[in-house]
């Protein structure tokens, strides 16, 4: 009969596997406990370890093929010449006896190991080596064996072998074992001492309750992990950066943020003084016109139930009316819009024949300032129109991609009027080059987001502040999913920048960060003097809106020695 030892049972006894003689006739039958007696007349030194006052250590766990004998008869269990008997000193790390005996009862190590692994996350990892070389040595040999010793083979049949690994710990070799009254977590210096990645910094749970503001939300994410504790990394960096009097604010937005809802925040960050620069689409500026003069956005869906996709758009196109995600926009607005462009913007710069982008921005702010006063909306003037009151910088790199740049380029084919779209580069550079330091928020990616970042490669610094709020993954290699760690790989960020990305909805992310900050900032709000050094007649923290020419550049040097 044969029995088998596990951890320092094996080394006492100088192997693993010990064979027994009994003496069993068909009229006596053999029990346990005399197998046991067999055992420590071979090798008596097992005996302390073993028994305590004449009987079995109560701490000391005795399997009949792979089934603990105390759920039988105990030690007047009966066996057989074929069964096979094991003996297990306590095992380190807490597992109970029912966790061994079911891992030895279970038939192949991987499939047990990847279950186990799933069910006890990363305590098993620790152990997993001596858990595979228990099952190896106690599981039978016809469910196990694939013709190979795997005593020395790891990686190909065992993903989560850990013997050469910094964490593992085998019962074999391992001298802290609870046998000896020893364990990583009885000695926190040695369960960290080889850890040069890992601080003690407890993830905490968040709480939530009535009344709680957004700043108190977020405070509570920091506490947490994964998401929250982005969005609360981020909410920190944003409120940084507009506590920062000397901090030059771009915010670049894409996506369909008006008809999501989101024109009166950004519209109220320019107006109290928070954004120095906005870059954008030509949709997020048509449609902020469209609510100027009056239209709206209106609540819809995305799908019918009763129809298919295709079904539903039909069905909305017959109707006029355009959709955004689940937001219907009716036909009959873009035609007023059409009207109004040409009514109240495109004659006021007609003369000047061509104009920059920012030029025609500005004049779209105040043309819609003027309708929304005579209509009297409730919905305000927006954002063109907040930014063309406080001097603030409407950059457009791809206006023609836009209903706002249809029109521009229809109205240009019968008159003097043109856009220019290099000539913006010229002023972005200069209130880049101007700037003591530089922050950028960035909601969505696009073309907005580059020509945000790219700005910085023309001037002698770089952002010191930046925030991204994106749903896009950065694999494919487009800029809109890039992270700022790669940007500073450019030499957009700064090496010691302040920077973070929250990966979701900017219609959710957004007003966190902005309500946060306006809550942890409302003591030092507003603030005063320009963001913009090479403008002039500041009025509270911007300028009346003037457009200079580029300082920073002059052919293809720079006009004074770089800092």
């Amino acid at each position: 009969m044969q029995w088998k030892l596990f951890a320092d049972l094996s080394e006492i006894a100088g192997g693993r596997t010990v064979e027994v003689d009994l003496e069993a006739d068909s009229e006596t039958e053999v029990i346990v406990g005399e197998a046991l007696d067999a055992l420590l007349v071979v090798h008596p030194d097992l005996e302390d370890r073993v028994m305590e006052d004449g009987d079995l250590s109560s701490h000391i766990n005795v399997l009949k093929n792979g089934s603990d004998v105390r759920e039988a008869a105990g030690l007047d269990t009966p066996v057989e010449a074929d069964d096979e008997l094991a003996l297990f000193p306590p095992v380190s790390g807490g597992w109970t006896w029912a966790q061994i005996a079911g891992c030895i009862r279970y038939h192949s190590r991987q499939q047990w190991i990847h279950r186990q692994c799933r069910g006890y996350g990363r305590a098993i990892l620790v152990r997993a080596s001596w858990i595979a070389h228990l099952i190896r040595v106690v599981a039978p040999n016809d469910d196990m064996s694939d013709g190979h010793d795997d005593t020395d083979h790891k990686g190909d049949d065992d993903p989560h072998h850990q013997d050469d690994g910094p964490h593992s710990h085998d019962a074999d070799d391992d001298g802290a074992t609870a046998s000896d009254g020893g364990s990583e977590a009885d000695d926190p210096d040695h369960a960290q001492s080889h850890r040069e990645e890992f601080h003690d910094d407890p993830v905490e749970h968040a709480r939530a309750r009535a009344g709680m503001t957004v700043g108190e939300l977020v405070n509570q994410y920091g506490a947490a992990g994964i998401g929250a504790a982005e969005l609360n990394e981020a909410a920190d960096v944003f409120a940084d950066m507009l506590a920062d009097d000397d901090c030059t604010v771009f915010l670049s937005l894409a996506g369909a943020m008006v008809p999501a809802g989101m024109r009166r925040i950004v519209a109220d960050l320019i107006r109290e003084g928070h954004v120095d620069a906005l870059i954008t689409t030509g949709a997020n500026l048509t449609h902020d016109s469209i609510e100027a003069i009056g239209g709206s956005h209106h609540h819809g869906r995305d799908r019918d139930p009763d129809k298919t996709l295709r079904e539903h758009d039909e069905q909305l196109r017959d109707e006029e009316v355009d959709r955004i995600y689940n937001v219907y926009l009716p036909q009959e607005h873009f035609a007023t819009f059409e009207s109004h462009l040409r009514e109240s913007v495109f004659p006021e710069l007609e003369a000047k024949g061509t104009v920059s982008i920012a030029r025609f921005t500005e004049e779209l702010g105040r043309a819609n300032a003027a309708a929304n006063e005579a209509t009297d909306s409730d919905a305000g003037p927006g954002i063109a129109a907040a930014a063309a009151e406080s001097g603030v910088p409407i950059y457009c790199p791809a206006v023609q991609d836009s209903i706002l740049g249809l029109q521009a380029w229809i109205y240009s084919q019968t008159s003097d009027f043109s856009l220019d779209a290099l000539a913006d580069m010229t002023d972005l550079t200069d209130i880049a080059y101007e700037a003591e330091t530089a922050g950028c928020l960035l909601v969505g990616g696009g073309v907005p987001k580059n020509f945000t970042l790219q700005t910085m490669l023309v001037t002698p610094g770089a952002y010191d502040y930046a925030v991204q709020v994106t749903m896009d993954p950065e694999e494919s290699g487009g800029l809109s999913g890039a992270t700022l760690e790669e940007a500073r790989s450019w030499g957009k960020l700064n090496k010691d920048a302040s920077n973070a990305s929250v990966y979701g909805d900017a219609t959710v992310m957004l007003p966190i960060l902005v309500a946060n900050a306006y809550e942890r900032l409302a003591d030092t709000w507003p603030r005063s003097g320009t963001h913009n050094p090479s403008r002039s007649g500041v009025s509270g923290r911007h300028t009346v809106c003037e457009w200079p020419r580029a300082r920073a550049v002059v052919a293809l040097g720079w006009d004074r020695v770089p800092p």
